[in-house]
């Protein structure tokens, strides 16, 4: 029998929105980063882990999040009639990256959002045997909206 409280989510409902219109791609990943700050210190040290008086004890890392970064890859068909890298959707490198939202569930509205984005590289990919397709990666430029909330 199902947990009953399990609620998996199929990835057919999920789109990508590029400044406002829907594109025809067929894969999104978001990879969230934060950039780990050394705090060690004297007061590392604990003798908990010790035995005897000398060379016991052992002493731990500790660290805080500094920035935090999402880094994100989408792709699919390349679309004859919506070419990725004109305005819109502006998909080539640049710091000046289109607004971005990607959605997890899109009758539900689950989504991550990037107001503003750096598109740091595109890849395009031709096979005799298959469909043309498109790739871009980037990250955030600012912040960004992760989802939130349960459905």
């Amino acid at each position: 029998m199902a947990n009953p409280t399990t609620a998996f989510r199929s990835g057919k409902n999920g789109k990508i929105v590029i400044q406002g219109v829907g594109y025809a791609l067929n894969h999104w990943e978001v990879t969230e980063t934060g950039e780990v700050l050394d705090t060690n210190n004297f007061e590392c040290f604990t003798q908990d882990f010790g035995t005897g008086l000398i060379g016991g004890g052992r002493s731990f890392s500790q660290g805080m999040i500094g920035f935090e970064s999402a880094d994100f890859t989408i792709s699919g068909v390349w679309n004859a009639a919506q070419n990725p890298f004109e305005e819109p959707p502006g998909l080539y490198v640049s710091d000046l990256g289109p607004e971005l939202i990607l959605y997890i569930n899109e009758s539900d509205g689950t989504n991550y959002t990037f107001a503003n984005t750096i598109i740091s590289s595109t890849s395009v990919t031709t096979d005799a045997t298959g469909a043309v397709s498109f790739s871009a990666t980037g990250k955030n430029q600012g912040s960004y909206i992760r989802p939130t909330g349960n459905v």
